[in-house]
C-alpha cells in the first residue's frame, strides 16, 4: 500500500512540474532555466521597423518626433526626450534649410533643455521650442539664427504642448492649461494663429484651437499615426502604418470619412513625423528627411541626388 501511495505521489510531483512550467512559458514567453524548450515560436506576428539609428550616431533620430516646417523651406526637428535624468535620454534637435539640400545639421539644444513637448518654425524663419528643464520645470526658447543659439523667451504662451505626462489624456494650451483630450497623444503640429493638430497612436487625431472646442477625427487603418495640415482647409496630411504598409502618406478627408493614399514608401523606416506649411510636405521616415513640394505627389530625400541628377551622373 505505501509503495502504491508513493508512486502516486511521485506522478502528482511530475504533473505539478510540468504544470508549472506551462504557467511559466505563459507568463514569460519562455520555459524555465534548465527546461527551456529548443523550438522557436512567434511572439507576435506585428511587424516592426528596423532601427533607425545607433546611440553613437550622431544623426541617428528615434521617436517619438516632432516637427516643424515653414512656407520657405526651414525645419526644426526634435526627438521628444526625457526631463528626468535618470533617464539619460534628453531632447536632440535638428534645424536646417530645405535649399541648402543637406541633411539637417544637429543643433545644440538650449540651455537646460531635457524634454521638448511643442515646437513651432514662423514665417520670417525664427524657431520656438517648448518644454521641461532638468527640473522638469516648463521653459520656452527662441531662435532667430537657424538654431546657431538659443534665448529664454519673454513669452511663454504661445505654443499648444504635449502634456509632461506620457499617459495623461490631456494637452496643454498656449495659456499653459490641461485641456481634456480623446487620449494620451505621442505628436503635436503647431499651426497659426494658435491652432494645433494632436496624434493619438492610433487611428485619431483632433485639431485644436484657442477657445473653441476640439474634434475628434479618424484615419482609419492608420497605426503610428502623424497628422499636419492639408492642401486645403478640410483636408490633413496623415503619415502611418497600415496592414499593406510601413510607412503611408494619405490624404485624409474628415467630411467624406476617406482616407486616399499617396504614397507606400518601400523602406522598411519607421514613420515618425509629418509636418506641411505653404505648398511644401516633409516626411521624416527613420533617418531620413523626405520633401515634397507638389503636395506628396512626388519626394526627394534632403541632402540626396535626385533620380534626374543620379541619371544625369550615370550617363557622365
Amino acid at each position: 500500500m505505501r509503495g502504491r501511495t508513493l508512486v502516486a505521489l511521485a506522478a502528482l510531483a511530475v504533473i505539478d512540474v510540468a504544470v508549472l512550467a506551462v504557467g511559466y512559458r505563459a507568463h514569460t514567453g519562455t520555459l524555465p532555466p534548465m527546461q527551456r524548450s529548443s523550438e522557436s515560436f512567434e511572439v507576435s506576428e506585428t511587424p516592426t521597423a528596423e532601427p533607425t539609428g545607433s546611440p553613437a550616431d550622431d544623426n541617428s533620430v528615434t521617436g517619438p518626433v516632432l516637427l516643424g516646417v515653414n512656407a520657405r523651406g526651414n525645419v526644426l526637428r526634435a526627438t521628444r526626450g526625457a526631463c528626468e535624468e535618470r533617464f539619460d535620454k534628453p531632447a536632440r534637435l535638428w534645424a536646417g534649410r530645405i535649399e541648402d539640400d543637406v541633411a539637417l545639421p544637429v543643433v545644440d539644444p538650449p540651455p537646460g533643455l531635457r524634454e521638448v513637448l511643442g515646437l513651432m518654425v514662423y514665417a520670417n524663419g525664427s524657431l520656438r521650442v517648448s518644454g521641461l528643464d532638468e527640473d522638469c520645470e516648463s521653459v520656452t526658447f527662441d531662435s532667430t539664427d537657424v538654431g546657431a543659439s538659443w534665448q529664454a523667451s519673454d513669452d511663454d504662451l504661445s505654443l499648444w504642448r504635449l502634456p509632461g505626462d506620457t499617459t495623461a489624456s490631456t494637452v496643454t494650451t498656449p495659456r499653459g492649461e490641461p485641456v481634456p483630450a480623446p487620449c494620451a497623444a505621442v505628436q503635436i503640429v503647431n499651426l497659426l494663429p494658435r491652432r494645433a493638430i494632436a496624434s493619438c497612436p492610433r487611428l485619431n487625431y483632433f485639431s485644436l484651437a484657442a477657445g473653441k472646442a476640439g474634434a475628434t477625427l479618424t484615419a482609419e487603418n492608420y497605426l503610428q499615426l502623424s497628422v499636419a495640415a492639408g492642401p486645403d482647409d478640410e483636408s490633413y496630411f496623415v503619415l502611418g502604418t497600415t496592414d499593406d504598409c510601413t510607412a503611408s502618406v494619405a490624404i485624409s478627408t474628415p467630411e467624406t470619412d476617406s482616407v486616399d493614399e499617396l504614397e507606400c514608401f518601400d523602406d522598411d523606416k519607421a514613420p515618425l513625423a509629418i509636418a506641411s506649411a505653404g505648398g511644401l510636405l516633409v516626411v521624416q521616415l527613420g533617418n531620413d528627411l523626405l520633401v515634397s513640394d507638389d503636395d506628396g505627389e512626388t519626394f526627394e530625400t534632403l541632402g540626396e541626388p535626385s533620380p534626374v541628377e543620379e541619371s544625369a551622373a550615370a550617363a557622365s
